[in-house]
């Protein structure tokens, strides 16, 4: 009946309860607890969220970007192979699998009014979307969480900027629009 049970002891007592659980979002809560209904109508509203909607975006994988490096990975194994350089070739294989894990496991969430940037070479990025203060177009080639040079950079803060890629773009732009509408955005012609 219940998504989750409570002892007995803690059913009886007015007092406050703290709930922290990988499964509730690691979020901490406390509450009042007069009876198993309010319990169970608070649990519903505050855990399940369904005010607060989240997208994922994976990063774009560039042409641009893949094709030197599948060259240089590819010509160097084809030497190392005709050489029987085995251990260069273990060594060319790890960081082949290396970037295609970055290149996969790069995403950009929107949750609510948090835009979070995750790349495993990378420690995690959380962003205010009030923060940002313009969204522009870029093809700049410097070192970021983005797999491709179809670039946007997202200038927040002060000072702070962060160069993403994300998959679909169009989409993307567009819940920024709708979670922040006077945001500036600068497209490339």
């Amino acid at each position: 009946m219940y998504p989750f049970k409570i002892p007995k002891l803690l059913l009886g007592i007015y007092g406050t309860i703290c709930l922290k659980s990988a499964f509730f979002s690691s979020y901490l809560v406390s509450i009042s607890v007069p009876d198993k209904e309010r319990l169970h109508v608070f649990a519903t509203t505050v855990f399940n969220k369904p005010h607060m909607t989240t997208t994922t975006y994976p990063t774009k994988i560039g042409i641009e970007l893949i094709l030197p490096l599948v060259s240089v990975f590819g010509l160097s194994s084809a030497l190392l192979i005709y050489h029987e350089a085995w251990v260069g070739l273990l060594i060319n294989m790890t960081a082949i699998v290396g970037i295609c894990y970055v290149c996969i496991h790069t995403t950009y969430t929107i949750e609510g009014n948090l835009l979070c940037i995750k790349s495993p070479l990378i420690s995690p990025i959380t962003i205010d979307i009030d923060s940002i203060q313009k969204i522009q177009e870029s093809r700049d080639p410097m070192s970021s969480p983005a797999g491709s040079l179809d670039r946007l950079e997202i200038i927040y803060g002060e000072t702070d900027r962060v160069l993403i890629s994300p998959k679909c773009k169009k989409e993307f732009l567009q819940q920024m629009k709708d979670l922040k509408p006077g945001i500036e955005i600068v497209m490339r012609r």
